[in-house]
């Protein structure tokens, strides 16, 4: 089974609330789910928060609307054991996505599991060569195991791959072939970032790829911006 953990919050520092907030008549996690949702090998998604009041009260009941499961954990710097307790046991692989990149291209989540399953190694992400905001990371449940019971830095735990990356001699690294793409920021964590989104889906709607993304851009110097 193919396991896809949305990592999910209220309190992000530089743009708080952000993963609630609207674009274009649905908030930012939801536009995230229905993108992850249309991956064709995806089995199961879970979205991964941490325990607290805002975090229950306000991201459940998202995550039910869209039809997927929630997992909740108590520490919410430690993402990395937010990953853990939330991944099945039984997982074939687990793909890691942010709730704040809702430009996120089912077609690109698709490449790099299909790297990951056709090359022998314990981890792939795809940025770069794809532009940051098309994040997907891609690794084993053995990989996630080792990774929880190592002692890491509270850095390392929070943002979960940083120590497999910089650690090459311990895993097996695969890193998404392709060309290198413009140096665009399609994720969100300022104002200007989530107009570039609202814009992008006022223009072309819920339904579009990467590539429309990059011909969209063209024409307006805005969503290509770095």
């Amino acid at each position: 089974m193919i396991i896809a953990i949305i990592q999910a919050r209220i309190s992000s520092q530089r743009l708080p609330g952000k993963v609630l907030m609207d674009i274009c008549g649905k908030s930012m996690l939801e536009r995230v789910i229905e993108r992850t949702q249309k991956s064709s090998l995806i089995d199961n998604i879970i979205v991964a928060m941490p325990l607290k009041g805002a975090e229950y009260n306000l991201l459940v009941p998202l995550t039910i609307k869209c039809g997927v499961s929630y997992y909740l954990h108590r520490n919410e710097e430690d993402v990395l054991g937010r990953y853990y307790q939330a991944c099945p046991p039984g997982a074939k692989a687990v793909v890691r996505i942010t709730a704040d990149c809702p430009l996120i291209d089912p077609m690109v989540i698709d490449r790099t599991v299909q790297y990951y399953m056709y090359n022998d190694i314990d981890y792939v992400y795809n940025v770069p060569p794809y532009p940051d905001g098309l994040d997907v990371e891609v690794f084993s449940y053995n990989t996630l195991f080792r990774l929880q019971h190592m002692t890491l830095s509270p850095y390392d735990r929070e943002h979960v791959t940083t120590y497999v990356r910089s650690h090459p001699e311990l895993f097996r690294i695969g890193q998404l072939d392709g060309i290198p793409y413009p140096r665009v920021k399609w994720s969100v964590d300022t104002e200007a970032d989530l107009e570039v989104v609202r814009r992008t889906y006022h223009n072309l709607g819920p339904d579009f790829t990467f590539e429309d993304l990059l011909r969209f851009g063209r024409k307006n110097e805005a969503v290509l911006r770095e």
